[in-house]
């Protein structure tokens, strides 16, 4: 059966074609299917995520700024009335630190991505979604829209805490000017409560 397939990026919709099995499993794991009797079938998408070329513009743009633990991962296929379907990622994350927003240490949320494997279909996004590694600590730039939570922009949003430990990270941003603009932990705490 041949459908239409619709695939979700931050603040972006695009329209897709791919096969659909309406037997197809149900969900398998974020990147590798549960079961998939079958050769897997590949289709791909390019996406575009902006790119903040100042740390400010980041943090206001962000509607959560916070640690978290990576927990799990799944993957959904999402429909709407007119039959159209998504398959997104989707990663639970436990809050540990808040930074800017209204959440709590302590809330489990789940941050959506776009694509990931469903039965014997893989919908990739390029760039792909992000692979949180589990029990991981990050500082994330989340936005929300309609009650759903996404990254800020891909690459900026997801920075891993080395060993837990802040004073070990650095923030980089090409200002646009051909400079770069290096930034500590602290630099951008000092911004975030700024921004307040």
């Amino acid at each position: 059966m041949r459908k239409y397939i619709f695939v979700f990026g931050i603040a972006t919709l695009l329209t897709l074609t791919a096969c659909y099995d309406d037997n197809s499993p149900t969900f398998g794991n974020s990147y590798e299917p549960k079961i998939c009797e079958g050769e897997i079938e590949e289709m791909m998408v390019n996406v575009s995520f902006g790119y903040f070329h100042q740390p400010e513009h980041l943090i206001s743009a962000s509607d959560y700024i916070i640690h978290g633990q990576s927990l799990n991962s799944r993957t959904e296929v999402v429909e709407d009335n007119f039959e159209w379907r998504a398959v997104i990622t989707i990663q639970q994350i436990e809050v540990t630190q808040v930074l800017k927003g209204n959440i709590e240490i302590g809330d489990i949320i789940e941050i959506q991505q776009g694509g990931g494997t469903y039965g014997c279909f893989r919908y990739s996004v390029s760039p792909s979604p992000l692979i949180f590694d589990e029990n991981e600590t990050y500082l994330l730039f989340l936005s929300s829209w309609d009650e759903t939570i996404y990254l800020t922009t891909l690459y900026q949003s997801v920075n891993m805490i080395p060993d837990g430990d802040t004073s070990k990270m650095e923030f980089s941003f090409h200002t646009g000017d051909n400079t770069m603009l290096y930034l500590t932990y602290d630099n951008l705490i000092e911004l975030i409560g700024a921004d307040e």
